[in-house]
């Protein structure tokens, strides 16, 4: 099962020469993927992600801000987990 992380915003820089180039959002919505992996035990939820399974979950990162510099790195270091049950 893949889930598709993109709303049109978010989008990753092949390489320093395409840093430069703008952000065809299109075709990253279209590319950008995170496979949703199962969960092998019950998650809580306490805003600690301590579980073995979030350790071992597909990991999206390297965004792009859409605003207030659309295509520049995002200010804060950002990271996608999913999983499900």
């Amino acid at each position: 099962m893949l889930l598709s992380l993109l709303s049109g915003r978010l989008a990753v820089a092949d390489n320093e020469e395409q840093e430069n180039q703008p952000v065809d959002f299109e075709r990253a919505r279209l590319d950008r993927r995170l496979a949703a992996k199962p969960s092998s035990g019950p998650i809580v939820i306490d805003s600690s992600l301590d579980e073995t399974d979030w350790r071992e979950a597909p990991v999206a990162s390297a965004f792009l801000q859409s605003d207030p510099e659309e295509g520049q790195p995002v200010t804060y270091p950002t990271e996608v987990r999913v999983l499900y049950d």
